[in-house]
Protein backbone atom coordinates (compact mmCIF):
# COMPACT_ATOMS: atom_id res chain seq x y z
CA UNK A 1 0.00 0.00 0.00
CA UNK A 2 3.20 2.77 0.05
CA UNK A 3 4.56 3.81 -2.74
CA UNK A 4 1.33 5.92 -4.13
CA UNK A 5 -1.62 8.41 -2.67
CA UNK A 6 -5.21 7.30 -2.62
CA UNK A 7 -7.25 10.64 -3.00
CA UNK A 8 -10.83 10.59 -3.66
CA UNK A 9 -12.35 12.79 -7.05
CA UNK A 10 -12.72 16.03 -5.07
CA UNK A 11 -9.08 15.30 -3.97
CA UNK A 12 -9.16 13.93 -0.20
CA UNK A 13 -6.41 12.13 0.96
CA UNK A 14 -7.63 8.52 2.01
CA UNK A 15 -4.40 7.07 3.19
CA UNK A 16 -5.06 8.30 6.44
CA UNK A 17 -8.19 6.36 6.30
CA UNK A 18 -6.03 3.38 5.20
CA UNK A 19 -3.67 3.97 7.93
CA UNK A 20 -5.73 3.80 10.24
CA UNK A 21 -7.53 0.72 9.19
CA UNK A 22 -4.03 -1.17 8.79
CA UNK A 23 -3.38 0.16 12.70
CA UNK A 24 -6.80 -1.43 13.59
CA UNK A 25 -5.55 -4.75 12.15
CA UNK A 26 -2.36 -4.85 13.94
CA UNK A 27 -3.78 -3.65 17.22
CA UNK A 28 -6.47 -6.34 17.31
CA UNK A 29 -4.01 -8.73 16.02
CA UNK A 30 -1.61 -8.13 19.14
CA UNK A 31 -4.65 -8.20 21.52
CA UNK A 32 -5.67 -11.38 20.01
CA UNK A 33 -2.15 -12.91 20.28
CA UNK A 34 -1.39 -11.56 23.74
CA UNK A 35 -4.95 -13.41 24.91
CA UNK A 36 -4.08 -16.37 23.25
CA UNK A 37 -0.49 -16.06 25.14
CA UNK A 38 -2.07 -15.66 28.50
CA UNK A 39 -4.43 -18.83 27.81
CA UNK A 40 -1.38 -20.93 26.99
CA UNK A 41 0.02 -19.92 30.41
CA UNK A 42 -3.06 -20.71 32.23
CA UNK A 43 -3.50 -24.14 30.24
CA UNK A 44 0.35 -24.90 31.11
CA UNK A 45 -0.25 -24.35 35.11
CA UNK A 46 -3.35 -26.71 34.97
CA UNK A 47 -1.40 -29.42 33.40
CA UNK A 48 0.75 -28.84 36.18
CA UNK A 49 -1.17 -28.69 38.20
CA UNK A 50 -3.59 -31.98 37.45
CA UNK A 51 -0.14 -33.76 37.27
CA UNK A 52 0.99 -32.29 40.59
CA UNK A 53 -2.28 -33.80 42.02
CA UNK A 54 -1.63 -37.41 40.56
CA UNK A 55 1.99 -37.16 42.15
CA UNK A 56 3.81 -37.63 39.07
CA UNK A 57 5.88 -34.35 39.67
CA UNK A 58 9.21 -35.95 38.76
CA UNK A 59 7.99 -37.82 35.65
CA UNK A 60 7.62 -37.66 32.17
CA UNK A 61 3.96 -36.83 31.92
CA UNK A 62 3.27 -33.28 32.41
CA UNK A 63 5.97 -32.82 29.35
CA UNK A 64 4.39 -34.95 27.20
CA UNK A 65 0.81 -33.19 27.69
CA UNK A 66 2.48 -30.19 27.39
CA UNK A 67 3.95 -30.97 24.03
CA UNK A 68 0.78 -32.52 23.09
CA UNK A 69 -1.35 -29.23 23.96
CA UNK A 70 1.75 -27.30 21.91
CA UNK A 71 0.80 -29.17 18.88
CA UNK A 72 -3.14 -29.91 19.07
CA UNK A 73 -4.14 -26.85 20.39
CA UNK A 74 -1.44 -23.98 20.72
CA UNK A 75 0.05 -24.01 17.67
CA UNK A 76 -2.91 -24.35 15.38
CA UNK A 77 -4.41 -21.17 17.47
CA UNK A 78 -1.65 -19.14 17.00
CA UNK A 79 -1.51 -19.77 13.02
CA UNK A 80 -5.29 -19.53 12.87
CA UNK A 81 -4.94 -16.19 14.39
CA UNK A 82 -2.00 -15.09 12.31
CA UNK A 83 -4.06 -15.84 9.08
CA UNK A 84 -7.15 -13.90 10.12
CA UNK A 85 -4.65 -11.02 10.60
CA UNK A 86 -2.90 -11.87 7.17
CA UNK A 87 -6.33 -11.79 5.21
CA UNK A 88 -7.41 -8.83 6.27
CA UNK A 89 -4.18 -6.87 5.25
CA UNK A 90 -4.19 -8.38 1.84
CA UNK A 91 -7.92 -7.60 1.89
CA UNK A 92 -6.82 -3.86 2.47
CA UNK A 93 -4.15 -3.87 0.15
CA UNK A 94 -6.22 -4.98 -2.60
CA UNK A 95 -8.83 -2.40 -1.63
CA UNK A 96 -6.96 0.13 -1.59
CA UNK A 97 -5.12 -0.46 -4.86
CA UNK A 98 -8.44 -1.06 -6.77
CA UNK A 99 -10.09 2.09 -5.33
CA UNK A 100 -6.63 3.65 -6.66
CA UNK A 101 -6.63 2.40 -10.05
CA UNK A 102 -10.77 2.95 -10.32
CA UNK A 103 -10.12 6.74 -9.40
CA UNK A 104 -7.64 7.04 -11.51
CA UNK A 105 -9.34 5.55 -14.06
CA UNK A 106 -12.19 8.01 -14.21
CA UNK A 107 -9.65 10.90 -13.76
CA UNK A 108 -8.65 9.87 -16.89
CA UNK A 109 -11.34 9.56 -18.71
CA UNK A 110 -12.69 12.81 -17.11
CA UNK A 111 -9.24 14.71 -19.06
CA UNK A 112 -9.68 12.66 -21.57
CA UNK A 113 -13.32 14.12 -22.30
CA UNK A 114 -11.99 17.67 -21.69
CA UNK A 115 -8.89 17.37 -23.69
CA UNK A 116 -11.76 16.45 -26.82
CA UNK A 117 -14.07 19.01 -25.91
CA UNK A 118 -11.28 21.74 -25.60
CA UNK A 119 -9.22 21.05 -28.97
CA UNK A 120 -6.74 19.38 -27.20
CA UNK A 121 -5.89 22.21 -24.85
CA UNK A 122 -5.95 21.93 -21.08
CA UNK A 123 -7.94 23.83 -17.69
CA UNK A 124 -10.47 23.74 -20.32
CA UNK A 125 -14.54 23.75 -19.50
CA UNK A 126 -16.54 22.74 -22.44
CA UNK A 127 -16.15 18.44 -22.35
CA UNK A 128 -17.11 16.83 -25.82
CA UNK A 129 -17.05 19.32 -28.62
CA UNK A 130 -14.30 18.95 -31.15
CA UNK A 131 -13.82 22.89 -31.85
CA UNK A 132 -11.38 25.14 -29.75
CA UNK A 133 -11.28 25.15 -26.44
CA UNK A 134 -12.79 27.21 -23.23
CA UNK A 135 -10.71 28.22 -20.09
CA UNK A 136 -11.91 30.40 -17.57
CA UNK A 137 -10.45 33.22 -16.85
CA UNK A 138 -9.45 35.29 -13.93
CA UNK A 139 -12.66 37.08 -13.25
CA UNK A 140 -14.33 33.69 -13.01
CA UNK A 141 -15.81 33.98 -16.89
CA UNK A 142 -15.01 31.92 -19.74
CA UNK A 143 -12.89 32.54 -22.94
CA UNK A 144 -13.23 30.52 -26.01
CA UNK A 145 -10.51 29.72 -28.69
CA UNK A 146 -10.95 28.43 -32.08
CA UNK A 147 -8.31 25.50 -32.61
CA UNK A 148 -5.44 28.09 -33.73
CA UNK A 149 -5.22 29.54 -30.32
CA UNK A 150 -7.49 32.74 -30.96
CA UNK A 151 -9.66 34.00 -29.19
CA UNK A 152 -12.69 34.21 -29.85
CA UNK A 153 -16.56 35.10 -28.76
CA UNK A 154 -18.95 32.20 -27.47
CA UNK A 155 -21.16 32.02 -29.83
CA UNK A 156 -18.44 31.74 -33.02
CA UNK A 157 -17.12 28.96 -30.79
CA UNK A 158 -21.03 27.53 -30.35
CA UNK A 159 -21.61 27.63 -34.25
CA UNK A 160 -18.48 26.22 -34.96
CA UNK A 161 -19.29 23.43 -32.71
CA UNK A 162 -22.38 23.01 -34.87
CA UNK A 163 -25.67 25.10 -33.13
CA UNK A 164 -28.06 26.13 -35.23
CA UNK A 165 -30.89 26.80 -33.11
CA UNK A 166 -31.60 28.53 -29.89
CA UNK A 167 -31.91 25.11 -28.34
CA UNK A 168 -28.43 24.11 -29.33
CA UNK A 169 -26.69 27.92 -28.15
CA UNK A 170 -28.56 27.51 -24.42
CA UNK A 171 -27.63 23.72 -24.27
CA UNK A 172 -24.05 24.66 -25.54
CA UNK A 173 -24.23 27.94 -23.00
CA UNK A 174 -25.53 25.93 -20.38
CA UNK A 175 -22.32 23.23 -20.37
CA UNK A 176 -19.56 25.84 -20.90
CA UNK A 177 -20.29 29.05 -19.06
CA UNK A 178 -20.24 29.86 -15.46
CA UNK A 179 -23.22 29.86 -13.68
CA UNK A 180 -23.58 33.32 -13.39
CA UNK A 181 -22.88 33.82 -16.90
CA UNK A 182 -25.63 31.09 -18.13
CA UNK A 183 -28.06 32.46 -15.41
CA UNK A 184 -27.82 36.10 -17.22
CA UNK A 185 -28.59 34.69 -20.65
CA UNK A 186 -31.38 32.30 -20.07
CA UNK A 187 -32.74 35.17 -18.02
CA UNK A 188 -32.07 37.89 -20.77
CA UNK A 189 -33.54 34.98 -23.12
CA UNK A 190 -37.11 34.02 -21.46
CA UNK A 191 -37.53 37.81 -21.02
CA UNK A 192 -37.29 38.10 -24.45
CA UNK A 193 -39.90 35.27 -25.90
CA UNK A 194 -42.89 37.96 -25.86
CA UNK A 195 -41.15 40.00 -28.12
CA UNK A 196 -41.29 40.15 -32.22
CA UNK A 197 -37.69 39.35 -32.13
CA UNK A 198 -37.36 36.68 -29.83
CA UNK A 199 -34.58 34.63 -31.52
CA UNK A 200 -30.78 34.42 -31.04
CA UNK A 201 -28.86 35.56 -33.60
CA UNK A 202 -24.77 34.50 -33.65
CA UNK A 203 -22.60 37.03 -35.30
CA UNK A 204 -18.66 38.14 -35.59
CA UNK A 205 -18.98 41.32 -36.30
CA UNK A 206 -20.04 44.40 -34.76
CA UNK A 207 -23.79 45.05 -35.20
CA UNK A 208 -24.30 47.73 -32.21
CA UNK A 209 -27.61 47.79 -33.85
CA UNK A 210 -28.65 44.39 -33.06
CA UNK A 211 -26.57 44.20 -30.04
CA UNK A 212 -27.92 46.89 -27.86
CA UNK A 213 -31.15 45.87 -28.23
CA UNK A 214 -33.30 48.48 -26.76
CA UNK A 215 -35.43 46.60 -24.38
CA UNK A 216 -31.79 45.52 -22.70
CA UNK A 217 -30.32 47.28 -19.87
CA UNK A 218 -26.40 48.27 -20.00
CA UNK A 219 -25.42 45.14 -18.41
CA UNK A 220 -27.43 42.61 -20.59
CA UNK A 221 -26.45 44.61 -23.51
CA UNK A 222 -22.63 44.89 -22.64
CA UNK A 223 -23.02 40.48 -21.30
CA UNK A 224 -24.73 40.05 -24.71
CA UNK A 225 -22.16 41.82 -26.89
CA UNK A 226 -19.84 39.64 -25.04
CA UNK A 227 -20.96 36.67 -26.06
CA UNK A 228 -21.63 37.65 -29.40
CA UNK A 229 -25.30 36.73 -28.99
CA UNK A 230 -28.13 39.32 -29.91
CA UNK A 231 -31.88 38.66 -30.94
CA UNK A 232 -33.52 38.86 -34.14
CA UNK A 233 -36.79 37.57 -36.04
Amino acid sequence: MDGFDIKDLQGNNLNDFVKNYRDSLDRSYAANLSQLEQQRRNDEASIMAQANAKGMMYSNFPERSKMQYETQTYLPNRQKLFTTYQTGLDKLRSNAVNVYNNIKSIEDAISDLNSAGNGGGTGGTGGGYAYGKVTSNASGGSDFFDNNGNKIRFATWAKNNGATNDAQVLSMAKNVLNQNEYNALKRIYDAQQNTKRPHLNTYTGNNRQEVYWPTLSGGDRALMEALGLSFGG
